[in-house]
């Protein structure tokens, strides 16, 4: 059995002894010492396993947090990446590529845009730094700007992503 089990049962042994003790004397001073104890006694065994679970509680919904935050920073940073990586075969291709090819990038940056942006709060300001990026980055697409610009606007997501990576991470360590 579990030490806090075997504690409850120890305690109730020696409250029943102290209440058999109790209530065999007379009233008197040591009577209501032995009472105090008594009700001590039983307020632990009360109090205790109540303290405890609401430990238990809170440890079970830091770790499933936990869990949800790392989960999290996994799926964004993937879609980041490959979000990154729709612009950056852009800047290399975009002279040399047919228009249909030009609309199939536009589609996936798009699409992984979206995906993005479902992911992140704006209310927050890192969150919305890297919000701002995608959708500044998006608008240079969208105009058809030269590589460098976009190029530029990859650094901007990267930056803004990892300082949102490094403080999700920090968090999720902080709650293991």
């Amino acid at each position: 059995m579990p030490d806090s089990i075997n504690q409850i049962i120890h305690t109730l042994k020696l409250s029943s002894d102290s209440l058999h003790i109790v209530l065999s004397q007379p009233a008197n001073s040591s009577n209501i010492t032995q009472w105090l104890s008594l009700a001590i006694a039983l307020l632990a065994i009360i109090v205790g396993p109540a303290i405890q679970i609401s430990i238990a509680k809170r440890q079970i919904r830091a770790t499933v947090l936990s869990a949800n935050r790392q989960q999290w920073l996994n799926s964004l940073r993937e879609q980041v990446a490959e979000y990154n990586s729709v612009l950056y075969k852009t800047t290399l291709t975009y002279s040399t590529i047919t228009e249909k090819e030009k609309r199939e990038l536009h589609s996936r940056a798009v699409l992984l845009s979206s995906k993005i942006q479902m992911f992140i709060n704006p209310d927050k300001p890192l969150q919305k730094a890297l919000f701002d990026s995608i959708n500044n980055s998006m608008e240079l697409l969208a105009e058809e700007s030269d590589g460098k610009k976009l190029a530029k606007s990859i650094i901007e997501i990267n930056h803004a992503a990892q300082k949102l990576f490094r403080d999700t991470w920090i968090k999720v360590k902080n709650q293991k």
